[in-house]
C-alpha cells in the first residue's frame, strides 16, 4: 500500500496543475479586461471604465476553478500527510508537478498584484476627476446663484 501512495498523488496533482494553468490564463484575461476600457459614449469616461461584463464573467470562472482546486487539495492533503508519516519521498513526476504548480502560482500572484495596482490607479484617477467635477459644480453654482438682474415682466404672446 505504501508504495502506491507516491503514485496516488500524481493524478490529483496533474489536475491541480491544469486548474492553476487555467487560473493563470484567466488572470491574464482579467488584466487585459482591466487595461482595455469598454467603449462608452465619451472618450474620457472610456479611459477609466474597464469592461465590467467581461470582468464579471472572468471572476465567475475563476471562482469555479478555485472551488475545484479546494476539492483537489482535500484529496491531496491526506495522501501527503500519510507520505510524511511513512517518511516516503514524492516520485520524480510528482515533484515536477509540484514545482510547476509553484511556478504557476508565482505567475498568478504577480498578475493579481498588477491587476490590483491597475485598479487602484484607475480608482485614484476617477476619484480625482470626480473631485474636479464637484469643484466645477461649486463654481457654476456660485455664478448662477448671484444674479444681478431679475426679470420682472415677461412678454407673453397670445
Amino acid at each position: 500500500m505504501s508504495k502506491q501512495l507516491p503514485h496516488a498523488l500524481q493524478k490529483p496533482l496533474a489536475q491541480e496543475l491544469k486548474c492553476y494553468q487555467q487560473l493563470l490564463e484567466l488572470s491574464k484575461q482579467q488584466l487585459r479586461a482591466i487595461g482595455s476600457p469598454k467603449k462608452t459614449a465619451t472618450k474620457d469616461c472610456a479611459e477609466h471604465s474597464p469592461d465590467l461584463d467581461a470582468l464579471q464573467h472572468i471572476l465567475d470562472q475563476k471562482a469555479e476553478l478555485i472551488n475545484q482546486i479546494v476539492h483537489l487539495e482535500n484529496i491531496i492533503q491526506p495522501i501527503h500527510r500519510k507520505l510524511v508519516e511513512l517518511q516516503e519521498e514524492l516520485t520524480e513526476p510528482a515533484r515536477q508537478l509540484v514545482d510547476e504548480i509553484s511556478m504557476t502560482l508565482k505567475q498568478i500572484t504577480a498578475l493579481e498584484a498588477k491587476a490590483e495596482e491597475l485598479l487602484t490607479q484607475q480608482f485614484q484617477e476617477v476619484k480625482k476627476e470626480l473631485g474636479d467635477v464637484k469643484q466645477t459644480g461649486k463654481v457654476v453654482k456660485l455664478y448662477s446663484s448671484e444674479r444681478i438682474y431679475r426679470p420682472r415682466y415677461l412678454d407673453k404672446e397670445k
